[in-house]
């Protein structure tokens, strides 16, 4: 069977984003740069889970581009991002 019923187990993306790939792979850098700058002035009033279920959620929409790479980037960029967010200021 061919075409877009296809099941071969890989995830299909749209043409759009295959040609934009480094495009996606630098936003998926840069949204979690992006979210915790947001965060840090409020840091002593957002706990460390919320920040942490934001940056999750990033992650998830990297992952929903199906660019693996771009997930990828999207999950280390967040471990380093959300040290920053939940660093003492003593």
């Amino acid at each position: 069977m061919d075409g877009p019923a296809a099941d071969d187990g890989y995830m299909r993306t749209s043409e759009s984003l295959q040609r934009h790939r480094g495009l996606v792979v630098g936003a998926a850098a840069l949204a979690p740069l992006a979210a915790c700058g947001v965060i840090v002035p409020f840091r002593d009033s957002v706990a460390n889970t919320n920040a942490a279920l934001v940056l999750i959620l990033l992650v998830v929409a990297a992952a929903a581009t199906g660019i693996r790479s771009a997930d990828i980037v999207a999950a280390l960029s967040s471990v380093l991002w959300f040290d920053v967010v939940t660093e003492d200021d003593d």
